[in-house]
């Protein structure tokens, strides 16, 4: 299924807010999103857009023309190291459809081609196998387990790369 991107806005609060604060995602990302945070959340993606054009990105069917998630590529830091973390978010509603393993099919060849980039990851919560499956799919191997904290949580994660 091919999918066509573009830069989300504040008119897009409504599909967004479904997404993250839908119990499925928050249960995969152990994040409890509020509607203040689906608006601080839209206002860093735009911010992320000034950097290289970085960030998450809608996902859209072009033949229904429905939002069906996000993803994109993000700077992260892990052990005191800046990496390009590719990511994405399906709504619950269009799980089980391939559009997961479509956005990081898409946003690997965009960080090869338009960011010429070496190497990317993926940090995936520890509990999460969907997605593992879905970046394993897609030949990221698992390099070890980190940490991350949230709203003072500290919650594992699985640290995948792939080097092209």
């Amino acid at each position: 299924m091919k999918l066509t991107y573009r830069k989300m806005n504040p008119t897009d609060f409504e599909a967004i807010a479904a997404m993250l604060i839908n119990p499925e995602i928050v249960k995969a990302w152990n994040i409890t999103f509020t509607l203040p945070d689906v608006s601080a959340w839209i206002e860093r993606q735009k911010i992320r857009y000034q950097d290289r054009d970085l960030g998450y990105f809608l996902a859209i069917n072009p033949l229904t023309q429905q939002i069906v998630g996000q993803g994109g590529i993000t700077i992260q830091h892990v052990s005191g190291e800046a990496i390009y973390e590719i990511g994405c978010i399906v709504n619950p509603k269009f799980w089980n459809q391939g559009y997961a393993s479509q956005m990081v099919k898409d946003f690997l060849e965009i960080a090869k081609t338009k960011y010429r980039l070496k190497t990317v990851y993926a940090l995936i919560k520890t509990d999460n196998y969907a997605s593992k499956k879905v970046f394993l799919k897609n030949h990221f191997e698992k390099t070890h387990s980190i940490f991350k904290e949230y709203d003072g949580l500290s919650i594992e994660h699985d640290v995948f790369k792939k080097d092209f």
